[in-house]
């Protein structure tokens, strides 16, 4: 996968090309055109092709990006496209073409910009058949409450287009996968996998160059519509983008949440919109050019969020090797006022002799905290927390956190969070760690796993070895996702998360341990060369540098056997193998 910058060139380079050849060599512009919907039906082919199954089985982390998408595409979104087109467009024909534009989402190739961007993939496609059978369904209703048009049987009048554009590769694409896996070693599985991954973008630049150069024609036939129809849809992204940010800092999303909310809420499915419109609106010309002149902001905003939010990213993991979710705010410091007491957060006054006010004494025992912890409102859990973490200093007040994970409910978690402060934070990724059986609470503890607070990060992997102090079936379930999420970060906690060795007391255990090893260690050896070197990448490795070893020590006979099959040509396998053995409870295993 080309880098951000490149990405961008590659695709406004095909929005020039497109265009040239539709203008000034229209013979070739008609054979390109011919060839949309072969591109449409591989980009599909290859994007089903390549997406992570695990994630898309686990359905449970789906349901809130999932309402938060649905609810923005149809019920927001027809409401802002309704609005912009009624003042700023007065042709009939126009209006209509633009809220047919606007109002559908699209279903296939926001997962190629999705995936560029970091997105959750797996999450995505899941939205696809969502989105898709919904679009279809109001396409007449849209059309009869905002346009004053009537349509009937449309879904039935789409049926062929359907099936050609996204259910047949869809299908070919999952059994070729599946294929894949019982002929193919992981190693071999992983190279192709990788190789189609890497298509995407090329292939959607083939497309970009396709659809500009077989409509530019049409574009081109009315300037001044041209022009307000621009304005409308730059208009109308710029009030998504808005809304999409301001939904994902209150939700607290995840980067790959909030990246796969912000392309699935600027896509558009014109190729699907044309094809239905042909059918169900015959000889209307300027709907049809509507559709198309929308394309003319889409792809080049589309480009840039790709741009924007793969570069956040990579600043965030530059800063502190992850994400923060998009609602955290600075830690908050306490203020002294006139008379000597200090002020909280949550403008709660106290003397310096409270327990909040001491900020510079000696932690205090475990118990003291179940104490004092058991006795305070959720509100002032936050100061309290702050003031005994140990910080700034070289190690957190891992007992303190260890007690807060354990006693707090659903407000302290929330009074946690909301602070901003970074020890809270941890605690509060602690708790939901432990509490990560419930499928609210894993969601929520996937999106502290990738903060860009590496103690965020790490809170949630000691959130999930309490967890397996408690339920160690339900620990298993969860390694086991997370080591083949495709986000590194989860991947790291899996291993680091299991590895403990007061969890691995049995042989079960044990191998479990060495699964979730064995099976990060492959995703890493599957990554292109140019991703190895990835904040995220080095972080995975550096914890198989430890996690292999106490994976092995808790039952050497099969784990020295799985450590032994590590292929010790690749570079970075062998820079874990040679860590491993430097650890003295493998080195005298060996």
């Amino acid at each position: 996968m080309p880098r951000p910058f490149a990405a961008t060139v590659l695709f406004l380079a095909a929005i020039l090309v497109g265009g040239a050849t539709g203008t000034w060599w229209p013979g070739i512009a008609d054979r390109l055109g011919g060839a949309v919907d072969h591109l449409v039906m591989l980009l599909v082919a290859v994007l089903f092709f390549t997406l992570p199954w695990g994630g898309l089985l686990d359905r449970r982390r789906v349901p809130r990006i999932a309402l938060l998408a649905v609810a923005m595409n149809f019920l927001f979104i027809p409401v802002v496209a309704f609005a912009l087109t009624s003042v700023l467009i007065p042709d009939d024909a126009l209006r209509v073409g633009l809220l047919i534009y606007c109002m559908a989402p699209c279903t296939d190739w926001f997962l190629g910009f999705t995936r560029m961007a970091g997105g959750d993939t797996a999450a995505g496609s899941a939205l696809i058949p969502v989105q898709l059978v919904l679009q279809l369904a109001l396409y007449p209703v849209w059309l009869g409450v905002f346009a004053g048009h009537r349509v009937v049987n449309t879904v039935s009048a789409a049926g062929p287009a359907l099936i050609i554009w996204f259910v047949i590769p869809a299908v070919l694409a999952i059994t070729l996968r599946g294929a894949l896996r019982l002929v193919a070693p992981p190693s071999t599985r992983g190279r192709v996998i990788d190789a189609a991954d890497g298509a995407v973008p090329f292939v959607l630049a083939a497309l970009i160059v396709c659809l500009f150069a077989s409509n530019v024609g049409t574009i081109l036939s009315d300037p001044s519509a041209f022009g307000r129809v621009l304005l409308v849809v730059f208009v109308f992204f710029v009030v998504v983008y808005v809304v999409g940010e301001s939904i994902a800092r209150g939700f607290g999303l995840s980067h790959p949440e909030h990246a796969l909310l912000t392309m699935t809420t600027s896509a558009r499915n014109a190729p699907l919109m044309l094809a239905i419109t042909a059918i169900a609106l015959p000889d209307h010309p300027a709907i049809a050019a509507a559709i198309v002149i929308g394309m003319v902001v889409e792809f080049p905003h589309l480009t840039a969020l790709t741009h924007l939010l793969a570069t956040q990213r990579q600043r965030g993991h530059a800063r502190g090797d992850g994400h923060r979710p998009a609602g955290a705010v600075p830690r908050p410091t306490a203020e002294a006022d006139h008379r000597g007491r200090e002020r909280v957060r949550s403008g709660a006054v106290l003397p310096r002799h409270s327990l909040i006010g001491e900020y510079r004494r000696p932690m205090r025992s475990a118990e003291s905290a179940t104490v004092d912890l058991r006795a305070m409102e959720p509100a002032l859990w936050p100061a309290y927390l702050s003031a005994r973490s140990g910080l700034p200093g070289p190690r957190a007040n891992l007992s303190l956190l260890t007690v807060a994970a354990r006693l707090a409910d659903g407000h302290a978690i929330e009074a946690m969070m909301s602070d901003g402060g970074e020890y809270p934070a941890m605690c509060a990724a602690a708790a939901l760690g432990l509490r990560a059986g419930s499928a609210e609470c894993e969601d929520r503890a996937r999106a502290l796993a990738t903060d860009e607070r590496w103690r965020v990060r790490e809170g949630v992997a000691i959130g999930l070895q309490l967890l397996g102090d408690d339920a160690p079936d339900v620990l298993v379930g969860i390694v086991q996702r997370w080591a083949d999420d495709p986000e590194l970060y989860l991947q790291r906690i899996a291993a680091v998360a299991i590895c403990e060795p007061r969890l691995l007391r049995t042989a079960p255990a044990a191998a479990v341990a060495v699964d979730v090893c064995r099976r990060c260690t492959r995703h890493l050896v599957a990554l292109p060369p140019a991703l190895r070197t990835s904040p995220a990448a080095r972080n995975l490795r550096q914890a198989l540098g430890y996690c292999w070893s106490i994976a092995v020590a808790a039952d050497p006979e099969p784990g020295l056997a799985a450590f032994r099959d590590l292929p010790t040509d690749d570079r970075d396998v062998e820079w874990i193998v040679t860590q491993n053995l430097r650890k003295k409870r493998l080195a005298a295993l060996m």
